[in-house]
């Protein structure tokens, strides 16, 4: 429930913070109201996606494909393709969300 709260507070914050700003000029409905609104959906679909989708993805197409290092190594090569897995969602999540004009 503490996470909960936590997580709503931040949304609620970065919404009013985008609304602050908006008041030293015109108010632009699109980028007060809409991207803001855009983020929060994709944040919550990227929160789904995390769940139901990412786990089952790379456990029945990405693991089988990669390939089992022969010796003896401290990283395994499932983490490391795991840790290029979430590179490069950081980097396709923060494009997407740069090009939808928001920082959310």
């Amino acid at each position: 429930a503490i996470i909960t709260a936590a997580f709503v507070d931040d949304i609620l914050s970065l919404v009013l913070f985008n609304v602050l700003f908006s008041l030293t000029g015109d108010f632009d409905f699109m980028k007060v109201v809409t991207y803001p609104v855009i983020g929060i959906l994709f944040m919550l679909i990227a929160m789904v996606a995390a769940v139901r989708f990412w786990p089952m993805f790379i456990k029945n197409h990405v693991y089988p494909r990669v390939p089992v290092k022969q010796g003896d190594f401290k990283v395994s090569a499932e983490d490391e393709a795991l840790f290029f897995i979430m590179f490069a969602v950081l980097v396709a999540y923060s494009t997407a969300t740069h090009f939808l004009g928001t920082h959310l």
